[in-house]
């Protein structure tokens, strides 16, 4: 037998054999196959979703930190007792404070990383406690100069005699009994005539005016010093009092022609 015709017997047998093979396991080689098809396409489709992008807005907020300065000023600024608050106690937390100040223990506690002496802070309260003191003697000896200045007085005409012993363009008498004055402000007018005008007043307990008219009997008839009158009569005020009555009495204004 021919080589040729040797090789072309055996290429014959061996696809046979392949096609003999294949349809034998023809059942077991499909599905193999259809498995890793479906393995391919389950893979594929979860790559693709995990392959999705999310957008998303983002919101930056900036927190303003204190300056450095705000906070060295709040650290320099003194805190007074509660007591403080109220003005007739005010005088002794101060001086309570001021006395406290001296402790050593206090000063150390005051001490930190910014510097700060608390002696500074201490002589600092000590000055608002001396002026708070002038402020109070500048108000008693006012005090001292209202009831020296502005009579008290049931005359509710001002002598001529003592026109002169006052000062500026409206003379200023009162009369409410047992009581003194503590502001008598002198009216604000732009009027041509002048003269007298007494004013009838009812005063509540708290020293404050409530009402207050005109007594025609003993003023001119001007209604423009009049007006003038009866607005700073409204804006007096008097030593306080116990009870709850309202009391009357006058304030006496003699106006100079302008």
């Amino acid at each position: 037998m021919p080589f040729a015709q040797k090789i072309e017997d055996a290429i014959d047998r061996f696809y046979t054999a392949i096609t003999v093979g294949v349809n034998h396991h023809k059942v077991g080689i499909l599905s193999t196959i259809v498995v890793h098809l479906l393995l391919v396409i389950v893979f594929l489709v979860l790559k693709i979703e995990t392959r999705k992008e999310y957008y998303g807005s983002t919101i930056e907020m900036e927190f303003e930190e204190p300056k450095e300065e705000e906070i060295v000023q709040q650290k320099l600024e003194p805190t007074l007792p509660p007591d403080a608050l109220k003005p007739e106690y005010e005088a002794e937390a101060i001086r309570n404070f001021a006395v406290d100040a001296s402790k050593t223990d206090l000063n150390a506690g005051l001490s930190d990383e910014k510097n700060i002496d608390a002696d500074e802070l201490y002589r600092e309260a000590n000055q608002v406690y001396e002026r708070m003191q002038q402020n109070r003697q500048l108000y008693e000896q006012a005090q001292k100069d209202i009831e020296a200045n502005i009579p008290n007085t049931p005359e509710k005409s001002v002598p001529k005699s003592k026109e002169g012993q006052y000062k500026g363009p409206t003379v200023v008498s009162y009369y409410l009994l047992g009581r003194k004055a503590l502001y008598l402000p002198v009216p604000s007018y732009k009027c041509e005539l002048g003269g007298q005008v007494v004013v009838n007043i009812e005063v509540k307990p708290d020293g404050r005016v409530a009402d207050a008219s005109i007594d025609r009997a003993n003023s001119v008839t001007d209604e423009c010093i009049n007006q003038a009158a009866i607005q700073a009569a409204m804006a007096s005020i008097f030593t306080a009092i116990s009870g709850t009555a309202r009391q009357r009495g006058s304030i006496t204004y003699l106006f100079v022609p302008q």
